[in-house]
């Protein structure tokens, strides 16, 4: 019998999933996409496997350790080549796997199908997980949470298989992604609420967990030294803590409406999620004592507070608040990130959202005469939801259809004008590439990135006089830009000056910065051959 009624929740919210994400195999590779899977060399051969321990990753995306996640692109490309739709069916499937765990941890924790089942069918639509899922890069991610969530669900069983199997998902999914890294700080919350054990038995059936951590952490930062991505706003933590609260607030607003979802949102005007573009005057002006910060700061606290309060009477609430920030601790800025907001950052966070959402569900459920409310806002909430989902995929399509919603979202962001720049000139549709290029030097007329990639354009068109002319622009700001030295040793070959392009070229190699054939120099490298 409880098979059945497990079965009754699971198909339809398997069925509501794949339709939700139907729309996705004809999406192309976008974004980081081209890096890590399309451009990514060393995912060809398992031989490479050595180099992922040691760190490596692709050029530009220093910064980060995910030694197993980059085996699975290898494995990934061994089964699908360069065909997304692949990559589609198998981010596809671990959603399914996360969906599938989210219900079976929400129901050992609740043992009610009516909360499990409306938590996980939430989980399962949630718009801001299409970043996480559609994005075949960060789909990767996804395969690492889904052995963080077996590790939890294999915890909170009894046996010693279940503990080793506990033990062994949660190492692989240490280092597979960091945002997993909160594992025992969820098992922590859960047995303090739940199984109301004494805090020393707590340690001692966490120890485990937190060893796995603070290996990953001590190869990463010790052994490997690898360096953050970035630094604080304008070198204070102070500053980039205030940013902050203005991105959790609307963490909080977009995974209940999700109205306005971005890949690049303006956290307030001049602070953007690509913290790189962030200007210097807004990010200064900032206060504690500003509304847009005193505001989020008194209703966040009232939420939390109200849900500590209902710890004994509705532990689940607290629950899912603490998963909320505990799922966000690894990308709240306090190791500084290059990306202060992002929406695949939730995908863990969401659970304890999803789960308040179910639980409000199974409260109406309980009562006859609140039960048509029940069902209607179940009903509700999935429709709204799966459209969203829908209606999102096709943001992702390819990189001229993602680029043109994030400029129309974030007018100010001079990066999304120019990779739509680029995504125009790789369609080699030159006068919108040169159009949206000029926007983004409009907005920032020093951009080494948005100068060297018009003069791309312009060598494209067959003018490397005039390119090279923006490559010196690029290098004269940036001394160690490799590609712009590159593309100079390029478009001087074209014109006959042999001695330049060798002397470009030496320069690119002295600036020390390994340099990987990306999307923006595909052009130049077809020039060179």
């Amino acid at each position: 019998m409880r098979h059945k009624k497990h079965l009754m929740w699971l198909i339809p919210i398997i069925i509501v999933s794949l339709l939700a994400y139907s729309n996705i195999y004809k999406n192309e590779f976008v974004g980081d996409d081209l890096d890590f899977i399309v451009g990514w060399e060393e995912t060809r051969s398992f031989a490479n496997v050595g180099k992922f321990f040691e760190g490596n990753v692709p050029a530009n995306h220093w910064g980060v350790y995910r030694p197993l996640r980059s085996i699975f692109y290898t494995i990934s490309y061994g089964l699908f080549g360069l065909d997304p739709i692949g990559y589609h069916v198998q981010s596809i499937i671990v959603n399914l796997v996360c969906v599938l765990l989210v219900y079976l941890i929400i129901f050992q924790i609740t043992q009610k199908h009516w909360i499990a089942g409306p938590s996980a069918l939430f989980f399962s639509v949630q718009p801001l997980h299409v970043e996480a899922i559609t994005h075949m890069t960060p789909s990767f991610d996804t395969i690492g949470i889904a052995f963080m969530l077996l590790s939890f669900y294999a915890y909170l069983r009894d046996g010693k298989m279940w503990k080793y199997l506990s033990w062994a998902s949660a190492a692989i999914a240490f280092f597979t992604d960091e945002l997993t890294i909160v594992l025992p700080l969820m098992m922590i919350l859960h047995d303090m609420l739940f199984a109301r054990k004494k805090y020393p038995k707590i340690v001692k059936q966490i120890i485990p967990y937190f060893i796995f951590a603070f290996t990953y952490l001590f190869i990463r930062f010790v052994l490997l030294a690898t360096p953050s991505r970035a630094g604080y706003l304008e070198g204070s933590f102070y500053l980039t803590m205030l940013a902050m609260v203005k991105v959790f607030f609307r963490y909080i607003q977009l995974l209940f409406v999700p109205f306005g979802l971005n890949h690049n949102h303006t956290i307030s005007e001049g602070i953007f999620a690509f913290q790189k573009e962030s200007l210097p005057k807004a990010i200064l002006s900032q206060s504690i004592f500003d509304l847009n910060i005193i505001i989020p700061l008194l209703i966040m606290g009232v939420l939390f507070i109200l849900a500590f309060c209902a710890r004994k009477k509705h532990p689940l609430i607290t629950f899912g608040a603490g998963i909320f920030l505990v799922g966000l601790a690894p990308v709240s800025q306090i190791i500084p990130l290059a990306q202060l907001m992002s929406e695949r950052y939730v995908f863990v966070s969401s659970i304890g959202t999803c789960a308040i959402l179910g639980y409000c569900i199974f409260l109406l459920m309980k009562k006859r005469k609140y039960q048509p409310f029940g069902i209607a806002l179940l009903l509700v909430v999935t429709l709204f939801f799966g459209a969203m989902t829908y209606q999102r995929n096709a943001v992702w399509k390819d990189p001229v259809a993602l680029w043109s919603d994030t400029v129309e979202k974030s007018p100010g962001s001079q990066e999304a004008y120019n990779n739509l720049g680029v995504s125009y000139m790789e369609k080699k549709d030159l006068a919108d590439a040169f159009l949206y290029y000029n926007k983004a030097l409009e907005l920032n007329p020093d951009s080494p990135k948005t100068l060297n990639n018009v003069g791309i354009a312009y060598a494209l068109s067959g003018n490397f006089t005039e390119a090279i002319k923006y490559y010196i622009k690029a290098i004269t700001l940036a001394p160690n830009y490799t590609r712009g030295y590159y593309n100079l040793a390029v478009a001087y070959k074209q014109i006959g000056r042999d001695d330049l392009a060798k002397a470009a070229l030496a320069k690119a190699k002295d600036t020390g910065t390994r340099y990987s054939e990306g999307s923006n120099d595909s052009a130049s490298a077809q020039i060179l051959r």
